[in-house]
């Protein structure tokens, strides 16, 4: 009998595939999948992705068996992912899993199942269902304890990977400024766009910013390549954190990791920071002061809060790009969808202004 079909979209997951797939990861034994139910998390389509929560009944009691699953089905982020299927490897996020995961600090939920279709471009994920975690809302933010629990719990894993010699070494991850090619290309094809499209949401100065980043993009990425570097999340937004209280305490787990690479820590720092409306009571430079704080307690050293800050300024600025990027490519016709990306603009906007742009030599 031939093997089911891998699932494009969620529509795709069937009772059959999910047996199968299961049982080629080791999760349960013989026993058949009676009925799935599938549902969305969060506004459940991303950019790149589809991300949804499996909840299937088994036609024979198997204690090994989960009852929830979460599913993810990623293709080629249209802005950022380098192209890994002509080249035949797992893509980033699937290698992540099988060969880092179990080395970070952070917590990941545990591979089930990881799934390459080559024919379609896509790529899908059975991971811990992480029930009854509470995903983050970049629209509704989140509370003083929540962000300051995810800004120590960055630092220790930058720290972790801090100037890893055999992390720098490798074949892979790539660095930042390998990642960002792509997307620098990109950037100056769409930044046009972009002003035609938004522009009149933008000050004049603000403006003049998204256009010179076109030339200074490329040197932006290698500004934020240079060592020490650490292993980079990419996408620490707060709708990739679950959250949930446990006798020990709060406790976060982070999945969507399609765009790991190599670079400086603050750049995941500004991506969090600049990907949700922010209502909470510390200053966006107190919390910079606390991830560095975190990261000398955790070991790292010769890495001064004034470096961290100009780091984190020039991050905010391959934020913006990268909004620039996605505002000019996508019709963002999903209210949800528009609401975020608005957020994203904005609180880049914001925190050049409050803090000021680095200078952007050639």
């Amino acid at each position: 009998m031939a093997n089911p079909r891998i699932p494009a979209s969620p529509k795709d997951i069937t009772s059959e595939w999910l047996a199968h797939a299961l049982k080629v990861g080791g999760v349960i034994r013989g026993s058949a999948v009676a009925f799935l139910e599938i549902e969305t998390i969060g506004e459940g389509q991303g950019i790149s992705g589809d991300l949804v929560r499996l909840r299937p009944s088994y036609e024979t009691f198997d204690e090994a068996a989960p009852l929830s699953i979460i599913a993810k089905i990623s293709g080629n982020d249209p802005v950022a992912a380098p192209n890994h299927w002509s080249a035949g490897a797992d893509p980033p996020e699937l290698r992540f899993y099988r060969e880092l995961a179990g080395r970070t600090p952070l917590r990941t939920p545990r591979l089930y199942h990881g799934e390459v279709n080559v024919e379609c471009r896509t790529n899908i994920l059975l991971l811990e269902g992480l029930s009854p975690s509470r995903v983050g809302n970049p629209v509704e933010g989140c509370s003083d304890e929540e962000e300051e629990f995810a800004v120590a719990s960055l630092a220790r894993f930058h720290a972790q990977w801090w100037g890893d010699p055999e992390l720098e070494s490798a074949d892979w991850p790539d660095s930042l400024a390998v990642v960002g090619a792509r997307a620098g290309r990109f950037y100056r094809e769409r930044a046009d766009r972009f002003i035609d499209k938004f522009g009149n949401d933008l000050s004049d100065d603000m403006k003049e910013l998204v256009v010179e980043l076109a030339a200074k993009i490329d040197f932006i990425h290698e500004r934020l390549s240079r060592p020490p570097m650490t292993m980079i999340h990419g996408d620490f937004q707060l709708q990739n954190l679950f959250f949930q209280e446990s006798e020990k305490g709060l406790e976060m787990t982070v999945i969507d990791w399609k765009e790991i690479s190599l670079g400086r820590g603050p750049y995941d720092l500004a991506v969090f920071f600049g990907c949700y409306a922010r209502n909470t009571g510390k200053s966006e430079i107190d919390l910079v002061d606390a991830y560095h704080h975190a990261l000398v307690e955790s070991g790292v050293t010769g890495y001064s809060f004034e470096e961290c800050l100009e780091d984190y300024k020039f991050a905010m600025l391959r934020c913006l790009s990268r909004v620039v990027n996605l505002m000019g490519l996508l019709d963002l016709s999903g209210e949800h969808e528009r609401a975020r990306m608005r957020i994203r603009l904005e609180r880049a906007c914001q925190a050049v202004v409050e803090l000021g742009a680095p200078a952007l030599r050639p």
